[in-house]
């Protein structure tokens, strides 16, 4: 028979197992926890990549709000400031949902104008169209496009060039383009540039002018409304001709181009339209079918689909002068419409 000192010590030593045992628990326990917290930390990673965490943006009441998360070296006006500031967040019965988190990874498609109902051809009456040669088509095609409309189109700018340089006229004298769109006094700008920067200067340098031409374009011409139309793509065999040249005109830079215009126009509460809808295939070149044969420019079937693109496109106004059939049809807006341009006409 065991002494009551063998059996007190056998006693300690099951003691002393059952606390290692339980010790061996708590730090298997505590082992899984950890291991637990580092799978989600790389699934949040995978899912949010660049820092975007769940819970890294709220829900906000204004525009303003929304610009204070951004950048303040990227707003080089105040948006509050600006007209049409909030025109896209509230105006009309198709609203955009622009959050926070979409300006900081922007997609020009979501932050796209909506179709808002076909206007009348009378509302681009009072337009100027800024662009390149795409934008100088709209005169070749006149009866396919816009025949009351003013042309401030120049063969090879760039925002650069619109800003820094003076633009050559057909008849050999030179003009300041953004005074030269102010003679026309237009109610509604259409900007369509990009084509040319996409071969000789880097998306910084065409982002940098492209707001400098925006802000100036801005503080001589207050509280005109601006529509900056997406850079279009080029057919896929023209973007791999280019390709072989050392161009790079893909489908995913220009995607970045516009990801990046379309929170450039936003901030500053102007109109984004993503001409890309009309012009191009799923794939994301341009339609072979609006090919005008070289890979880049339009034929008139190209400026037919760009013109029903943005009648069905504008930014929604009570007195736009939309169509019947539309859902915003109001007959006395239409008859406002004419009659104002009837009387300018004969005035």
């Amino acid at each position: 028979m065991a002494t009551y000192r063998e059996y007190s010590e056998r006693a300690r030593r099951r003691r002393r197992r059952q606390r290692l045992a339980l010790f061996a628990m708590f730090i298997l326990l505590v082992a899984m926890i950890l291991g637990v917290a580092y799978l989600v930390v790389k699934v949040a990673a995978i899912l949010y990549p660049q820092d975007e965490a769940p819970g890294d943006f709220y829900p906000v009441d204004s525009l303003e709000e929304v610009v204070e998360q951004l950048d303040p070296d990227f707003i080089t006006v105040d948006p509050s400031q600006q007209p049409g500031v909030h025109a896209v967040l509230d105006e009309g019965p198709v609203q955009q949902t622009v959050d926070a988190a979409a300006l900081v990874n922007p997609d020009h498609r979501m932050m796209a104008l909506p179709e808002n109902g076909r206007v009348d051809m009378v509302y681009f009456d009072d337009v100027t169209f800024l662009g390149d040669s795409l934008t100088q088509g709209i005169a070749i095609y006149n009866d396919n496009t816009f025949p009351n409309s003013d042309l401030a189109a120049w063969k090879g700018c760039s925002p650069m060039t619109l800003v820094t340089n003076q633009m050559a006229q057909p008849d050999g004298s030179t003009v300041d383009a953004v005074e030269y769109i102010a003679s026309t006094a237009p109610d509604k700008i259409y900007i369509l540039l990009g084509s040319n920067a996409l071969v000789s200067q880097t998306d910084e340098v065409f982002l940098k002018y492209y707001e400098q031409l925006l802000d100036k374009i801005g503080t001589r011409l207050p509280g005109v409304r601006i529509y900056v139309q997406a850079i279009p793509t080029a057919t896929s065999y023209e973007t791999a001709a280019r390709a072989a040249k050392g161009q790079d005109f893909s489908v995913e830079r220009i995607s970045r181009l516009n990801d990046a215009l379309a929170k450039m126009v936003y901030v500053r509460g102007l109109y984004f339209v993503n001409l890309q809808e009309a012009l191009c295939t799923d794939n994301g070149y341009l339609n072979p079918d609006f090919d005008g044969g070289d890979g880049l420019h339009l034929n008139a079937a190209g400026y037919r689909a760009w013109r029903d693109y943005l009648i069905s496109h504008t930014a929604h106004r009570a007195d736009n002068p939309y169509l019947m059939g539309s859902p915003y049809y109001d007959p006395a807006a239409n008859e406002a419409w004419l009659n104002s341009f009837s009387s300018q006409t004969t005035g």
